[in-house]
């Protein structure tokens, strides 16, 4: 029979496990695979310090490679690459951004429809790889941002969230979050 999840029991109809990503065909192999995203029609990927085009049917391309691991991605409608770091410098085209030194911790990126970038930060006081100690700390300090057009200051939007660590701009001006 067809392959079952192995982290799920297999179940009947409409309940059944997806296998989808089990069977999928590996389009390239990297050391620390995280984040995904699309520039200019080319698929790109982050792995540790560095920022891969992955093509099918060859190796993954070195792209860019930088002195901390990569924490985020996003890609504005007009092929924009924003790239945060551990270190929490947050980079769009290859330009440092100011942030306050509250930002410390960078686990999202997402560009409106409009332009505007949005990001989550997930802990006001630990590094993203620090992620489990604020866990277990049951800390709540991470927050969301927004920097309405290019060259304005970000603003906090949200505060006091359980290390937030993605989002999603939706029409009308309102977002979606995750929570670890």
């Amino acid at each position: 029979g067809p392959a079952q999840a192995a982290t799920r029991p297999p179940r009947d109809g409409a309940l059944r496990a997806n296998t989808a990503l089990d069977e999928a065909p590996v389009l390239a192999r990297l050391a620390e695979p995280d984040n995904l995203a699309v520039v200019r029609g080319d698929l790109i990927a982050s792995s540790g310090n560095a920022l891969y085009r992955l093509v099918p049917g060859t190796a993954p391309l070195p792209l860019q490679r930088f002195n901390a691991p990569v924490t985020a991605l996003a890609v504005s409608a007009e092929g924009q690459l924003a790239v945060a770091l551990e270190t929490g410098v947050l980079l769009v085209d290859g330009v440092a951004q100011h942030l306050l030194p509250e930002v410390r911790a960078i686990t999202g990126l997402a560009f409106a429809a409009d332009g505007a970038l949005w990001l989550t930060n997930g802990s006001a006081e630990h590094a993203p790889s620090d992620w489990a100690t604020d866990l277990m700390k049951r800390r709540a300090t991470g927050s969301i941002w927004v920097r309405r057009a290019e060259g304005q200051p970000f603003h906090k939007v949200a505060q006091d969230l359980a290390w937030p660590n993605g989002l999603c701009p939706r029409p009308g001006g309102t977002i979606a979050w995750a929570i670890k």
